[in-house]
């Protein structure tokens, strides 16, 4: 019993890490990712529940784009004026796959940021 006690004691002197700010969810998320393509100069970018295609720090919010986050992966689509691209990706791991529905072309995926955020947005105008 003396020794159970004192092992306890010499672990409690050990600083231990919060626990609170660890956030486990970030690395099961699209939320907050960006993704680079094989073969493509722009990346997608994912904040907010939107998909963002990016060229250099200029993003463009897709209005008709959605993904879902599932246990273990994520699923995307993004549709704008002829064009439709979906994919199947893998926060976790940091890899997966996308489809261009128009061309049939389809494209690597590679994550580049698990804290990335849209620094300048460009949004269209639909006044018209």
């Amino acid at each position: 019993m003396k020794r159970i006690l004192l092992v306890i004691a010499l672990l409690s002197l050990f600083p231990t890490v919060c626990l609170a700010r660890l956030e486990p969810n970030a690395f099961l998320t699209l939320g907050r990712t960006l993704w680079s393509q094989s073969g493509a100069t722009e990346t997608i970018g994912f904040y907010r529940n939107k998909a963002y295609i990016c060229y250099g720090t200029a993003c463009a919010n897709m209005p008709n784009s959605a993904y879902i986050d599932l246990i273990l992966c994520s699923l995307f689509v993004i549709e704008t004026q002829g064009f439709k691209m979906n994919g199947l990706l893998f926060p976790l791991i940091g890899i997966g796959s996308a489809t261009n529905n128009t061309t049939g072309t389809r494209y690597d995926m590679f994550k580049i940021s698990d804290s990335w955020t849209p620094l300048f947005t460009i949004t269209e105008d639909n006044s018209e």
